[in-house]
């Protein structure tokens, strides 16, 4: 009779052990998905970050925006960041001022005559703190507009 219960408490130990390597490894499973995801996250955040930059750089090198006028045109129907060109989107959308992301185009003399240095700063916001931050430099002609 002793025997059979050294057997039973001794199966109770193995399922209980068992259970608990099991839930280890679902925890650790999940919290690696979890870390994923945040990962995931960011990098489509940065991303944002970095096409907005570029979008104000182009908008700029076309003429449709001015350096100082860019910041301006940022809305964020929909989710992502974008710049609406037209007054129409403008209207529609949300102002920067009222999201979270904050836009800032620069402009200084290039190393080569006829160029100037771009810099876009594309940065979302969490209240007071930069949450995300991109900086795009680009090399553009100095006369810009598409010749205007």
């Amino acid at each position: 009779m002793r025997k059979q219960q050294r057997r039973s408490g001794s199966a109770l130990l193995e399922v209980v052990v068992a259970l608990a390597i099991f839930v280890g490894a679902g925890s650790a499973i999940l919290s690696a998905t979890q870390r994923g995801e945040r990962f995931l996250a960011a990098a489509l955040a940065e991303e944002q970050a970095a096409d907005l930059a570029r979008s104000a750089i182009s908008a700029v090198e076309v003429g449709i925006a001015t350096p100082q006028s860019v910041a301006t045109m940022v809305t964020e129907d929909g989710g992502a960041p974008r710049l609406a060109v037209d007054a129409e989107s403008r209207a529609s959308g949300a102002s920067m001022r009222e999201e979270r992301w904050r836009l800032t185009v620069e402009t200084e003399p290039g190393d080569e005559p006829g160029f100037m240095l771009m810099i876009a700063r594309a940065e979302r916001m969490k209240g007071d703190v930069v949450e995300v931050s991109r900086t795009v430099r680009q090399l553009v002609r100095a006369e810009m507009g598409g010749g205007k």
